[in-house]
């Protein structure tokens, strides 16, 4: 191809016709140009797609670990409930209220720990590699919300909460209560509280750390709703822009 069109030039050249000539070095030029512009237009579509194939694969991981999160929140919710549950017969029974009498079991259940951890690496694997990678802009705004603001808060007030408990509960419950390690089995050991005296349930120190145990499990409670309602918002923004990805067929 190129030895034709340098057979053309010179054809053109030696018959002396300069201004055909001329017309076709344009053409010749503009025939480049094109090309060039096509083969950018290539590359750039081929790097927008590896971009936008980038991103959806970390929406979809960022989707998978807030659905963890989500079981996550269920499970410690589940656990918040037995201590509400024990901190209450506790109290009522300390407070001369009707109820259930209280047994070691409801000590126990008031003591059930809580660990709360969130599943944020795929989130910090897209800030490493820039936030701006997240083309829907309302959607990258959602998603700092939860992760840089929620999360760390929920997180930060559950610790300082879990402290001022923790406190309390060193200085009761050696007095009160010994642990006792319990094999379950191919489960771990684990711990469960009995009373050092027989007079424990209508010890005025319990009914002391009952109520510390119940504020700050309510408020754990009360942080975890709020952590749950942005993840279940920032779900149903994700599902929107990944099934806008799969489109018709996918859905």
């Amino acid at each position: 191809m190129a030895r034709i069109f340098r057979n053309m030039r010179s054809g053109l050249l030696t018959e002396g016709r300069f201004t055909r000539y001329l017309i076709y070095a344009i053409g010749e030029i503009l025939l480049v140009v094109i090309g060039i512009l096509i083969a950018l237009g290539i590359n750039n579509a081929n790097e927008v797609r590896k971009l936008r194939a980038f991103e959806v694969k970390m929406l979809h991981e960022v989707r998978n670990g807030l659905m963890r999160d989500t079981l996550l929140i269920q499970g410690l919710q589940t656990r918040l409930h037995v201590v509400d549950t024990s901190t209450r017969v506790l109290l009522d029974h300390a407070e001369g209220r009707p109820g259930a009498r209280p047994t070691i079991d409801h000590v126990n259940g008031m003591l059930t720990g809580v660990l709360l951890h969130f599943h944020t690496g795929p989130y910090e694997a897209i800030k490493a590699a820039g936030l701006d990678r997240i083309s829907n802009d309302e959607l990258r705004t959602a998603l700092m919300d939860v992760y840089d603001f929620s999360m760390p808060r929920a997180l930060d007030m559950v610790h300082k909460e879990s402290i001022l408990f923790e406190d309390q509960r060193k200085a009761l419950v050696g007095d009160m209560l010994e642990i006792v390690l319990v094999d379950n089995g191919p489960t771990p050991l684990q711990e469960h509280y009995e009373p050092r005296h027989e007079g424990l349930m209508d010890d005025p120190r319990l009914a002391t750390l009952a109520r510390y145990r119940r504020i700050e499990a309510s408020r754990a409670s009360f942080r975890l709703k709020l952590v749950d309602t942005g993840i279940q918002r920032l779900l149903e923004r994700l599902d929107k822009e990944l099934g806008r990805e799969a489109g018709p067929a996918g859905r």
